[in-house]
């Protein structure tokens, strides 16, 4: 885009410099708006990267928004309540992660052991004996 342009102006400007962008624009603008939702779609406009930075950032975001499921969400409360139900919320993951993969998926040994050893030095030994 040129320097001073935004993406407000660009949509008013018809020069040639400028169709690409706009085309661009209007494209995200159309699936944004479009009625049917059968296209997974998330548009961002990155304002202060340029093409050259973009393909980087944008595969990023792409792989992120494409496996939002994969990341394993723990909080504060999993780990310090010894009440919370860490081992079912971890089992739930990785059956949630086998489905949208189409095969068994396990979390690793490291993983399991790390947290059973964690839980037995926090006096979580009920924990600790469902992860062993």
């Amino acid at each position: 885009m040129n320097k001073g342009m935004d993406t407000i102006s660009v949509k008013k400007d018809t020069t040639k410099e400028t169709a690409h962008i706009r085309a661009i624009l209007e494209l995200n603008t159309y699936l944004k708006n479009d009625t049917q939702k059968q296209l997974s779609y998330k548009g961002t406009y990155y304002k202060n990267d340029s093409h050259g930075s973009v393909p980087l950032i944008t595969e990023y975001d792409a792989l992120r928004y494409f496996f939002d499921f994969y990341e394993l969400k723990l909080e504060d409360d999993d780990f310090l309540n010894p009440e919370s139900d860490f081992v079912g919320k971890v089992e739930n993951h990785y059956k949630q992660l086998s489905k949208e993969f189409g095969k068994e998926m396990k979390p690793e040994d490291a993983f399991v052991n790390s947290w059973g050893y964690e839980f037995m030095n926090m006096k979580q030994f009920e924990k600790a004996e469902q992860l062993f």
